[in-house]
């Protein structure tokens, strides 16, 4: 509310990553700041939505980042959540996206049921596997749970910041034991790819890509 104080409708759209190039995390100088591919398309997209509203005389902001994106997702029938800490999309997997807009419009809610949002009341994405817990490289995760301070993501991006050295020492001796040059920096000192170890191996992402 103290974003939009006229808020009435959160609504949630997921944009899946069909393309691996879109998950590489590029620096922007000129800003000083990591800049992802992936974001600008669903700025885009997101735009037109807006638009659609903003023509029928409701008010719309974008969320940014101060909201609980992955809870809204859930709340909103996007999918459930999965022992990577991630939301698990029965066709996407999770290898999407949110984006989040607010506006005064008053719109049905998708969330109030799991049948009315197309999801089995009853659908365990993960039951006994724990693929993307064993294969994290920082240990970072526990059933559903992230540690965000040991997440390698945060990590790789502190590093390229210049901040390394104020994460915590345990974490930081870990990151620095750690030999993957999976993430070192490609193409360009100021480009990288994205630790994806808890998504490559999840089971739900490799049917997404079998099915298209």
């Amino acid at each position: 509310a103290d974003i939009m104080p006229e808020v009435r409708s959160v609504v949630v759209v997921g944009f899946a990553l069909w393309d691996p190039v879109l998950d590489v995390a590029a620096f922007d100088g000129r800003r000083g700041a990591w800049r992802y591919p992936a974001y600008a398309l669903m700025a885009q997209r997101a735009e037109k939505l807006a638009a659609w509203l903003l023509r029928r005389g409701f008010k719309v902001r974008s969320a940014t980042g101060r909201l609980p994106y992955k809870r809204l997702a859930v709340l909103a029938g996007l999918g459930r959540f999965g022992k990577n800490s991630l939301v698990l999309h029965p066709r996407l997997g999770s290898d999407f996206r949110l984006a989040c807009l607010l506006t005064d419009a008053e719109l049905r809610s998708t969330g109030t049921s799991p049948a009315e949002n197309g999801l089995d009341p009853s659908w365990d994405p993960c039951g006994s596997c724990e693929r993307c817990l064993e294969v994290c490289p920082m240990g970072a995760l526990s059933p559903y749970t992230v540690d965000p301070e040991a997440c390698l993501v945060a990590l790789t991006l502190r590093e390229r910041a210049g901040d390394i050295d104020e994460a915590d020492p345990d974490v930081l001796r870990r990151f620095r034991a750690l030999d993957v040059p999976l993430y070192e920096p490609r193409s360009s000192p100021n480009v990288h790819l994205m630790c994806r170890a808890c998504q490559d191996v999840c089971p739900w992402n490799a049917k997404a890509a079998a099915a298209g």
